[in-house]
């Protein structure tokens, strides 16, 4: 996740270097930055996790809402466009059909080996629910740390935020 890169760099120095070039180039115009709700709430979970296991004490509300508060304000600072997921859930006909669109993204996903593990990764429904967000808010590129988007079809490219940094 390039916030976790980002806002944790002692993480892995070579990931929140390429993400702090990424941000660089939000930050100077050069790409659009495009974040939803959705990918808030899963940023918390992971760090509620990461904090936690480091702390060795479960993390408690009042340092969970200074994190999410820490997020915010960067999102705030960089002119990241922060999209409600709840309205991303119907389509433009006001249909909602956000896991029939999941399910196809995950079936026609073909698993592929990881660049650095070499291990086999496929869509899971949570990065098919980025895609189809990302799709909804005209995005061209999902920038991504993920091997699990490897190869994705169709409306949206991915950007391997590895390779392209």
């Amino acid at each position: 996740m390039l916030f976790i890169y980002h806002l944790l760099p002692g993480k892995s120095y070579n990931l929140s270097r390429k993400s702090k070039n990424l941000f660089k180039r939000i930050e100077a115009g050069g790409i659009v930055g495009v974040v939803s709700s959705f990918t808030v709430m899963e940023y918390i979970s992971v760090m509620k996790r990461f904090i936690s296991s480091k702390i060795k004490r479960p993390i408690t509300y009042q340092e969970t809402t200074i994190m999410k508060k820490m997020l915010m304000d960067f999102i705030a600072k960089m002119g990241i466009f922060l999209y409600d997921s709840d309205s991303l859930t119907v389509d433009a006909t006001g249909y909602c059909s956000l896991f029939t669109e999941c399910e196809e993204f995950i079936e026609e996903h073909i698993p592929s080996k990881g660049a650095d593990d070499k291990k086999w990764h496929t869509l899971n429904g949570p990065d098919a629910l980025h895609l189809i967000f990302a799709i909804r808010t005209n995005s061209t590129y999902l920038a991504t740390f993920d091997d699990d988007f490897k190869d994705v079809k169709g409306q949206i490219k991915v950007m391997n935020v590895r390779e392209a940094f």
